[in-house]
Protein backbone atom coordinates (compact mmCIF):
# COMPACT_ATOMS: atom_id res chain seq x y z
CA UNK A 1 0.00 0.00 0.00
CA UNK A 2 1.56 3.19 -1.12
CA UNK A 3 1.72 5.22 2.49
CA UNK A 4 -0.06 8.06 0.39
CA UNK A 5 -3.00 6.22 0.56
CA UNK A 6 -3.51 5.72 4.79
CA UNK A 7 -3.35 9.69 5.10
CA UNK A 8 -6.94 10.55 6.54
CA UNK A 9 -7.71 12.93 3.88
CA UNK A 10 -7.35 10.73 0.88
CA UNK A 11 -9.35 8.23 2.36
CA UNK A 12 -12.49 10.93 3.64
CA UNK A 13 -12.35 11.95 -0.28
CA UNK A 14 -12.58 8.51 -1.58
CA UNK A 15 -15.41 8.13 0.89
CA UNK A 16 -17.22 11.04 -0.22
CA UNK A 17 -16.70 10.01 -3.86
CA UNK A 18 -18.42 6.79 -3.12
CA UNK A 19 -21.12 8.02 -0.83
CA UNK A 20 -24.36 6.85 -1.94
CA UNK A 21 -23.01 4.48 -4.24
CA UNK A 22 -21.35 1.84 -1.87
CA UNK A 23 -23.45 -1.36 -3.39
CA UNK A 24 -21.19 -0.54 -6.98
CA UNK A 25 -18.46 -0.90 -5.65
CA UNK A 26 -15.86 -4.00 -3.94
CA UNK A 27 -13.83 -2.47 -1.64
CA UNK A 28 -11.02 -3.96 -0.25
CA UNK A 29 -8.91 -1.94 2.54
CA UNK A 30 -5.67 -2.97 4.37
CA UNK A 31 -5.69 -3.99 8.14
CA UNK A 32 -2.31 -2.74 9.88
CA UNK A 33 -1.54 0.56 8.19
CA UNK A 34 -2.18 3.40 10.51
CA UNK A 35 -1.43 7.39 10.49
CA UNK A 36 0.16 8.41 13.76
CA UNK A 37 1.66 11.53 14.53
CA UNK A 38 1.34 12.48 10.12
CA UNK A 39 3.29 9.59 9.14
CA UNK A 40 2.01 5.93 7.96
CA UNK A 41 3.39 3.17 10.15
CA UNK A 42 2.70 -0.82 9.54
CA UNK A 43 2.07 -2.27 13.00
CA UNK A 44 0.04 -5.28 14.55
CA UNK A 45 -0.29 -3.42 17.83
CA UNK A 46 -4.48 -3.14 18.18
CA UNK A 47 -3.52 -0.40 20.66
CA UNK A 48 -3.42 1.43 16.62
CA UNK A 49 -4.87 -0.83 14.62
CA UNK A 50 -8.27 -1.11 15.96
CA UNK A 51 -8.86 3.10 16.29
CA UNK A 52 -7.37 3.14 12.66
CA UNK A 53 -10.18 0.44 11.23
CA UNK A 54 -13.16 1.74 12.66
CA UNK A 55 -11.23 5.27 11.14
CA UNK A 56 -11.35 3.68 7.55
CA UNK A 57 -14.85 2.51 7.92
CA UNK A 58 -16.23 6.37 8.94
CA UNK A 59 -13.79 8.08 6.67
CA UNK A 60 -15.16 5.45 3.40
CA UNK A 61 -18.84 6.05 5.00
CA UNK A 62 -19.61 1.89 4.81
CA UNK A 63 -19.75 -0.44 8.05
CA UNK A 64 -17.88 -3.04 6.27
CA UNK A 65 -15.11 -4.24 3.63
CA UNK A 66 -15.80 -6.31 1.27
CA UNK A 67 -11.92 -7.85 1.37
CA UNK A 68 -9.53 -7.04 4.83
CA UNK A 69 -6.19 -7.10 3.55
CA UNK A 70 -3.56 -7.88 6.22
CA UNK A 71 -1.23 -5.58 5.01
CA UNK A 72 2.73 -6.65 4.57
CA UNK A 73 3.13 -10.15 5.70
CA UNK A 74 6.92 -10.93 3.96
CA UNK A 75 8.30 -13.40 6.75
CA UNK A 76 6.71 -16.99 7.55
CA UNK A 77 7.67 -16.94 11.31
CA UNK A 78 4.94 -13.74 11.09
CA UNK A 79 2.17 -15.57 9.26
CA UNK A 80 2.76 -18.62 11.59
CA UNK A 81 1.89 -16.88 14.51
CA UNK A 82 -0.62 -15.24 13.18
CA UNK A 83 -2.44 -18.34 12.02
CA UNK A 84 -1.91 -19.89 15.40
CA UNK A 85 -4.06 -17.39 16.90
CA UNK A 86 -2.43 -13.62 17.67
CA UNK A 87 -4.32 -11.12 19.24
CA UNK A 88 -4.05 -9.38 15.48
CA UNK A 89 -5.15 -12.01 13.59
CA UNK A 90 -8.33 -13.08 16.40
CA UNK A 91 -8.90 -9.43 15.91
CA UNK A 92 -9.17 -10.03 12.14
CA UNK A 93 -11.27 -12.76 12.33
CA UNK A 94 -13.78 -10.90 14.83
CA UNK A 95 -14.16 -8.63 12.07
CA UNK A 96 -14.84 -11.06 9.71
CA UNK A 97 -17.44 -12.97 11.80
CA UNK A 98 -18.99 -9.21 13.18
CA UNK A 99 -19.64 -8.90 9.10
CA UNK A 100 -17.29 -5.48 9.22
CA UNK A 101 -15.08 -7.68 6.83
CA UNK A 102 -16.34 -10.15 4.32
CA UNK A 103 -12.90 -11.95 3.43
CA UNK A 104 -9.56 -12.26 4.81
CA UNK A 105 -6.89 -10.87 2.38
CA UNK A 106 -3.00 -10.62 3.02
CA UNK A 107 -0.85 -8.92 0.96
CA UNK A 108 3.06 -10.44 0.92
CA UNK A 109 5.53 -9.92 -1.58
CA UNK A 110 7.09 -13.91 -0.58
CA UNK A 111 5.65 -16.74 -2.60
CA UNK A 112 6.50 -19.08 0.87
CA UNK A 113 4.47 -16.87 2.58
CA UNK A 114 1.27 -16.72 0.36
CA UNK A 115 1.68 -20.79 -0.26
CA UNK A 116 1.41 -21.09 3.43
CA UNK A 117 -1.44 -18.39 3.53
CA UNK A 118 -3.73 -20.70 0.69
CA UNK A 119 -3.04 -23.74 2.39
CA UNK A 120 -4.08 -22.35 5.85
CA UNK A 121 -8.28 -22.39 5.28
CA UNK A 122 -7.74 -18.71 6.60
CA UNK A 123 -7.00 -16.72 4.06
CA UNK A 124 -9.94 -16.25 0.70
CA UNK A 125 -7.12 -13.24 -1.12
CA UNK A 126 -3.82 -13.23 -1.46
CA UNK A 127 -2.39 -9.53 -2.93
CA UNK A 128 0.69 -11.06 -4.60
CA UNK A 129 2.81 -8.81 -7.78
CA UNK A 130 2.53 -10.97 -10.94
CA UNK A 131 4.76 -9.87 -13.63
CA UNK A 132 7.62 -11.05 -15.90
CA UNK A 133 10.21 -8.97 -13.86
CA UNK A 134 9.06 -11.34 -10.35
CA UNK A 135 8.02 -14.57 -11.97
CA UNK A 136 10.46 -14.95 -14.14
CA UNK A 137 13.93 -14.24 -12.02
CA UNK A 138 15.02 -15.48 -8.76
CA UNK A 139 13.60 -14.16 -5.94
CA UNK A 140 15.40 -11.29 -4.50
CA UNK A 141 15.66 -8.96 -1.56
CA UNK A 142 17.51 -6.47 -4.09
CA UNK A 143 15.03 -4.72 -5.87
CA UNK A 144 17.85 -3.49 -8.25
CA UNK A 145 18.16 -7.27 -9.34
CA UNK A 146 15.16 -6.83 -11.12
CA UNK A 147 16.07 -4.07 -13.48
CA UNK A 148 19.65 -5.87 -14.79
CA UNK A 149 21.08 -4.94 -18.02
CA UNK A 150 21.79 -8.75 -18.54
CA UNK A 151 20.86 -11.61 -16.77
CA UNK A 152 21.73 -15.66 -16.79
CA UNK A 153 21.07 -17.33 -20.42
CA UNK A 154 19.63 -20.05 -18.06
CA UNK A 155 16.57 -18.36 -16.75
CA UNK A 156 13.17 -18.94 -18.95
CA UNK A 157 10.11 -19.85 -18.00
CA UNK A 158 8.15 -19.07 -14.41
CA UNK A 159 9.86 -19.39 -10.80
CA UNK A 160 9.01 -22.34 -9.91
CA UNK A 161 8.16 -21.10 -6.36
CA UNK A 162 5.58 -19.49 -8.25
CA UNK A 163 3.95 -21.46 -10.75
CA UNK A 164 3.78 -23.43 -7.63
CA UNK A 165 1.78 -20.75 -5.48
CA UNK A 166 -0.51 -20.18 -8.89
CA UNK A 167 -1.72 -23.88 -8.41
CA UNK A 168 -2.32 -23.88 -5.31
CA UNK A 169 -4.39 -21.29 -5.14
CA UNK A 170 -6.23 -22.35 -7.58
CA UNK A 171 -6.42 -25.81 -6.39
CA UNK A 172 -7.48 -24.12 -2.61
CA UNK A 173 -9.95 -21.78 -4.39
CA UNK A 174 -8.06 -18.43 -2.75
CA UNK A 175 -8.30 -15.15 -5.16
Amino acid sequence: MDSWLAAPDVRTRIGDALRGRRDRWVIEGHIAPTWQNGQYVCTRDLKYVEPAFRDLLDRLHTDFLDIGMVHYVDRPDELTEMLNGSPFMRYVQKLKSCGNIRHIGISTHNAAVAQMAAKSGEVDVILFSINPAFDMLPASENIEDYFKERYEEELGGIAPERAELYRICEQEEVG
